[in-house]
């Protein structure tokens, strides 16, 4: 799935910087998204702890991270007497009952961002998942797990430029391409790791780490607003939805970090209440924090090193973008 300020082209050299101060250990990252540092650090064999204020991300963060494996859904199959989640799933493929409702009608033929074909077989897969945790046919975690599958899938067919703040005008090449469902792959590690919905202070005053990983937001996009929809879908709501993105009254809640006047108080609320040997502190060179607040921020906590990651950024089309970034970091903070 595309998402802002997603590190995956930039995780090897994160590691590259961290590696030689914390070659093993707890690493705790608290902007954690939908998980890909987190689950890269997890695969080099660190103990993960990530966080998250929205729900989807955090189905997310407990699909990859907080699981090693695609759970057995047990009781699920048992209760249908199939052997098999692909027998499942042409079971929820073909369940009649549920063709016309509110996704269908908002997200279809209202707003093209997805096909009626598509949008009919998505919409089947939300009242399934819904219905089985109702009933206690999956736990909290299967159902975690099913959700970020299902919105990752829904992702790969989505008339979008990559969030879901806009449809295309026409539906895309990939927008006519038949639905999937296709699970998420946990990351196996012998380490446990935890995945928590709460913010980030709260988190990072729970414990001590061996390295904090930083990495909020740094302009004014909020993240509720651009991806209302996996929201929406992930707290299992039907919305009241309103515009021409359809986005839900109350979805468009700000973080700190995404206002000038809040940011630098944000911040230096975070640095008082970590403990950890490695910290680090990740920002776009564009941010609304200055370079040389950053550093006035962070040399409470000791000597900060800069250092310099460029890598590919997000974008609306299929050109390439380099986004400079810079990794602020503290030993022994």
């Amino acid at each position: 799935m595309r998402y802002f300020g997603s590190k995956g082209t930039s995780v090897d050299q994160i590691l590259g910087l961290i590696f030689p101060m914390a070659t093993t250990g707890s690493l705790c990252d608290p902007f954690g998204g939908i998980g890909v540092v987190g689950s890269y650090f997890k695969s080099k064999g660190y103990a993960v702890t990530t966080g998250d204020i929205l729900n989807f991300p955090h189905c997310f963060q407990i699909a990859k991270i907080k699981l090693n494996k695609i759970p057995d859904f047990i009781k699920l199959l048992k209760a249908y007497n199939l052997s098999s989640f692909d027998d499942l799933s042409v079971v929820v493929e073909n369940d009649e009952s549920c063709k016309e409702c509110w996704f269908v009608e908002d997200f279809s033929r209202k707003r093209n961002f997805f096909t009626i074909s598509n949008a009919i077989k998505i919409q089947r897969w939300m009242v399934n998942i819904k219905k089985w945790h109702d009933t206690q046919m999956v736990d909290e975690l299967e159902k975690s797990f099913l959700l970020a599958s299902l919105i990752n899938s829904m992702d790969n067919v989505a008339n979008t430029a990559g969030t879901y703040y806009a449809y295309l005008k026409d539906f895309s090449r990939k927008a006519v391409r038949p639905f999937k469902f296709i699970f998420l792959m946990p990351v196996f590690s012998n380490e446990e790791c935890e995945c928590f919905r709460v913010d980030a202070a709260t988190l990072l005053a729970k414990k001590t780490y061996d390295i904090v990983y930083l990495d909020p937001p740094y302009n004014e996009r909020n993240y509720a607003g651009y991806y209302h929809l996996p929201e929406t879908i992930a707290n299992g709501e039907v919305p009241i939805s309103t515009g021409k993105s359809g986005i839900p009254f109350g979805a468009r809640s700000y973080s700190l970090f995404n206002r000038r006047e809040t940011v630098a108080q944000a911040l230096e609320t975070l640095i008082e209440v970590v403990n950890c040997n490695v910290l680090a502190f990740h920002y776009a060179d564009n941010g609304l924090l200055k370079d040389t607040d950053i550093m006035d921020i962070m040399s409470v906590k000791g000597s900060v090193a800069r250092h310099r990651i460029d890598s590919k950024g997000y974008t609306t089309n299929n050109m390439s973008r380099t986004v400079h970034t810079t990794l602020y970091m503290v030993s022994n903070a």
